[in-house]
């Protein structure tokens, strides 16, 4: 039994979340950015099978035809919780759309 809990504790420690960000156009990584949107996709199997919301066009989702923004998709506490709790069978992660804080979007 203590060799189980001390696997399930090891297992737990080299957990880490998914987390990505893509600049496109004269974005920089330090530059203010105001958040405009927000998705989550579905995904499956541990990640492996893409839903029908994992392709996302970023133009969709930014006022004005932007050209200079930001995305980032993470796995946020509670998208690792409902993965936790399905087995991973159901794996969501989140996408947030930024624009340049002095754009006036």
């Amino acid at each position: 039994m203590k060799k189980l809990v001390f696997a399930c504790i090891c297992m737990l420690c080299l957990t880490s979340c998914f987390n990505t960000r893509m600049y496109v156009g004269n974005m920089e990584p330090n530059d203010p950015v105001v958040e405009v949107n927000e998705q989550w996709n579905s995904h499956f199997v541990v990640g492996l099978v893409p839903g029908k919301d994992a392709k996302m066009k970023a133009e969709k989702f930014l006022p004005n035809g932007q050209q200079d923004y930001m995305v980032h998709t993470y796995t946020s506490f509670v998208n690792g919780f409902l993965q936790v709790i399905t087995f991973g069978i159901y794996t969501p992660t989140t996408t947030k759309y930024y624009v340049p804080a002095g754009s006036g979007n």
